[in-house]
């Protein structure tokens, strides 16, 4: 499990550094990224750079502060609202995420065909193994840190459940995640609702 964790820590932090300094990144593995990350450092955006490093500072500080405080939402808003007012992608290049579309996606039945099923199949079930295995290790620890019993069969149940129902919404695939579980525990949460 420290394995995995670390392995899953160093390809994250592979993929999100880039964007705190504004390059874009690779889509490889851990190697593959940051090493295109280091060949590109040249080309750090300085309001990027800057913008994330005063909301990881925030975050840093509100995790010692205000400990059990949503202050990851806090920044959230805050880093909005600032990007608004200064017009921090226009004037200075940071990248946000531009407009999203309103409403709910339509429920049905997602379009592939029978010869799709040959690409899908492999990354399906990585995502099966991947998101099983995360599942498992963060319920494990929550139910070591906090008491209570693991029911391994019922978390799957869970997991293919709301797998079944982000595929019908056209979503992504779910997963128990330990970074977003460990930054709703932080925040004060009890309950995934």
């Amino acid at each position: 499990m420290t394995g995995f964790k670390c392995g899953v820590a160093l390809f994250l932090a592979s993929t999100q550094v880039p964007k705190l300094f504004g390059v874009h990144g690779a889509h490889g593995d851990f190697w593959e990224n940051s090493g295109h990350f280091l060949k590109h450092l040249g080309q750090t955006n300085p309001a990027s750079l800057t913008t994330g490093l005063i909301a990881l500072a925030a975050l840093i500080a509100g995790k010692v502060f205000l400990k059990h405080k949503p202050v990851a939402l806090f920044v959230l808003v805050g880093g909005i609202a600032v990007s608004a007012m200064a017009g921090l992608e226009k004037a200075h290049g940071v990248k946000v995420l531009g407009e999203v579309p309103p409403g709910l996606p339509a429920i049905g039945l997602p379009a592939i065909q029978w010869t799709d099923l040959q690409q899908l199949l492999p990354l399906a079930l990585a995502c099966f193994m991947l998101g099983a295995v995360e599942t498992a290790a963060i319920g494990r620890m929550f139910t070591a840190k906090h008491g209570g019993k693991f029911n391994a069969n019922q978390e799957f149940l869970a997991l293919a459940a709301a797998n079944l129902a982000a595929g019908l919404g056209r979503g992504l695939p779910v997963s128990g995640g330990m970074s977003q579980s460990l930054v709703n525990e932080g925040g004060g949460a009890r309950t995934p609702l």
